[in-house]
């Protein structure tokens, strides 16, 4: 099976200046936390792309599960 990734993704629009609406975004790899913001859909599209081709020698750690903590 290959390995996949799981990601969040948070986008809105904002006014910049001469008062034109642009996108802005937030992704986040869900079980490492790493983020990325990102103002254009290419950017998003290549940062995501690169995430996934990491070198596979690259092991991701889960991040600590609280429900792995009961008593």
């Amino acid at each position: 099976m290959q390995p996949s990734h799981l990601f969040t993704v948070r986008v809105w629009r904002e006014r910049a200046s001469g008062g034109r609406l642009e996108w802005r975004g937030v992704v986040q790899h869900v079980l490492t936390r790493e983020t990325f913001a990102f103002r254009t859909w290419n950017d998003l599209v290549a940062h995501l792309v690169n995430a996934a081709v990491k070198d596979d020698a690259t092991t991701i750690q889960p991040r600590d599960n609280d429900s792995q903590k009961q008593t």
